[in-house]
């Protein structure tokens, strides 16, 4: 298969759906992804935290770095990011990370890209659910599903490109907190997850390389443990991504998974405790 991933910043990649990338990119799927923003002004942690030092401690190489040094890092660590995970392409458009509105621009770039991959499958952000309405991660997913509406009216004789048609579109359900479908948040709900259990150190390592932001480390493994701990336990594995499908789905059969044909309700809960100690996977 072909997967599009479209993110607000460029860490967005690893934090909220890294561990199902590397399950694709590693069955052998393409797999594309498009940041909007250049990430420049997110958790700027190591510039500020050099700039609070005294001046005899303070390196001001990166204390007093310049955009362009700025930009540079965050690449470099997009670029390594992705390596880990096995991302087949990855572009950054460089938008400033204070977009409030939706940009035609980016729009127009998102659909250029998805257009000349031509996926089946998306996955970006929800555009109006969880990171609040005028966030970057909703503007994302707002922008993501208007390139994919213009991709899809794309005339040979106008454009001279055929329609490209996403069969499906997963928003990233981290900001959604129960598998109920009774949400009192707002109507959204997550209705699939991914065991993301065997790449987990694939997705930690991938953090791994957002050091300006802080991200490597403690943190990496505490994200992983709270967050991809919290979905697994309630999908019944040790870690898990979590999604909310834009179409319903048709099946020619009532569809089970292999995950819920081995399901123990008895035992279940020593295969989501298992090989949870994230913190013992090095730092590369």
């Amino acid at each position: 298969m072909r997967i599009a991933a479209v993110f607000a910043h460029p860490a967005d990649m690893a934090t909220e759906a890294g561990g199902t990338l590397a399950l694709h990119a590693q069955q052998g799927d393409e797999v594309y992804v498009i940041i909007l923003t250049h990430g420049g002004r997110l958790h700027p942690n190591i510039y500020i935290e050099e700039g609070r030092k005294s001046a005899a401690e303070r390196d001001d190489s990166i204390a007093k770095a310049d955009r362009e040094k700025v930009l540079a890092v965050k690449y470099r660590e997009l670029e390594a990011s992705a390596k880990i995970l096995g991302i087949t392409k990855v572009v950054c458009l460089g938008a400033d990370d204070t977009m409030s509105t939706v940009d035609n621009v980016l729009i127009d770039q998102t659909a250029n890209h998805l257009s000349n991959w031509r996926p089946e499958l998306l996955v970006t952000h929800h555009p109006g659910y969880a990171s609040g309405v005028g966030s970057d991660h909703c503007l994302a997913g707002q922008i993501s599903m208007a390139a994919s509406f213009r991709i899809s009216k794309q005339f040979a004789n106008l454009d001279g490109k055929e329609p490209c048609f996403i069969r499906q579109t997963y928003f990233i359900g981290n900001g959604i907190s129960s598998r109920s479908s009774i949400d009192p948040g707002g109507g959204a709900f997550n209705d699939l997850y991914i065991d993301i259990t065997p790449v987990v150190a694939k997705k930690i390592h991938a953090m791994d390389c957002f050091v300006s932001q802080g991200y490597n480390g403690d943190y990496a493994r505490k994200c992983v443990s709270g967050h991809n701990g919290h979905w697994g336990s309630l999908a019944g594995v040790t870690f898990a991504e979590p999604f909310i499908r834009n179409n319903a789905e048709t099946h020619q059969r009532l569809p089970l998974s292999d995950l819920n044909k081995k399901r123990d309700e008895v035992s279940m809960h020593r295969g989501y405790s298992q090989n949870a100690n994230v913190w013992g996977i090095p730092q590369e």
